[in-house]
């Protein structure tokens, strides 16, 4: 081959490869804004609550009030692709507890409205509207809790208005959400990682760069890492060591963003958001443990 014929390969070559993994990865990150919708059946007794967010989208949840209601209120949040009755399994033991606990569908799941996940940007401000709801409704302490995507946004919507939470337990949050992208993308190369980490770093950018041009969001924003260190609450960082779509480094990132504050618990064998799964009385005592100690 002569050596024009070379440059010219190596030319197209340089423009069509970050052409062609922008173009996959945006084609991916779209598909993220717009998960399958799961609804199902409400623990028995709940009342729906809807609510409207700051930019009209209708948002529900189901409210459940203990039978000791005496102003200590949980807020549940769920993971992306997940829905409000995934906060069921906790009911049985925070309800007998004196906690009522509300549990929303995030905007774009469940049954709630909006056509878009936005990973935290709109979800924190969702989340202060439904803090604002259990002001209104006789919490005078509100804990939250949080799973995946769902711990992220608890972080960063008290990073806005710190005194709204009177403690926080977030399981498998990640601590930067680009950085968890290209965690994620880099799993799903076949390449040594010299060479895949690269890669989805350009795929990530390319990616986020379409987002923030065809939708308007800028993911450059969604840092809870810079949320929690503003916080004074205290705060359980939860993470299953077997957790490979959010590896533990995001909560250890956390963690030493606010040790004074935050606390870790690393649950050995547990996969994403599993820890209840592995150790559920475990789980329990350290979670009302902790609520325990600011009622």
């Amino acid at each position: 081959m002569s050596l024009k014929r070379i440059l010219v390969f190596t030319t197209v070559l340089f423009i069509l490869v970050p052409v062609g993994i922008t173009a996959f990865s945006a084609n991916a990150l779209l598909g993220m804004l717009q998960l399958p919708r799961t609804v199902m059946t409400d623990w028995p007794g709940a009342q729906v609550i809807q609510i409207e967010a700051q930019d009209h989208v209708m948002l529900k949840a189901a409210w459940v009030e203990s039978p000791s209601f005496a102003g200590s209120c949980v807020l549940s949040l769920h993971g992306a692709g997940g829905w409000r009755a995934r906060s069921h399994r906790f009911l049985p033991w925070l309800l007998p507890a004196g906690y009522s606990v509300l549990a929303p569908d995030l905007r774009a799941q469940g049954e709630s409205g909006g056509e878009t996940i936005t990973y935290g940007l709109l979800e924190q401000h969702d989340t202060l509207a439904w803090a604002t709801w259990l002001r209104g409704h006789g919490c005078t302490k509100i804990y939250g809790m949080g799973e995946s995507l769902g711990a992220s946004v608890l972080i960063m919507a008290a990073g806005i208005e710190p005194d709204r939470f009177t403690a926080i337990v977030a399981e498998c949050p990640f601590a930067n959400l680009l950085e968890s992208a290209e965690e994620r993308g880099a799993s799903l190369f076949p390449f040594p990682e010299a060479i895949k980490a690269p890669i989805a770093k350009m795929a990530v950018l390319g990616g986020s760069l379409y987002v923030r041009a065809t939708k308007g969001l800028d993911f450059d924003q969604v840092s809870p890492v810079e949320s929690i260190a503003k916080l004074k609450m205290p705060i359980l960082l939860i993470h299953g060591l077997a957790d490979t779509r959010t590896p533990a480094e995001h909560s250890k990132e956390l963690l030493a963003a606010n040790p004074q504050h935050a606390q870790l618990w690393l649950v050995p064998g547990a996969k994403h958001v599993g820890a209840f799964t592995m150790a559920p009385e475990e789980f329990k005592a350290r979670v009302l443990g902790l609520f325990a100690g600011t009622r």
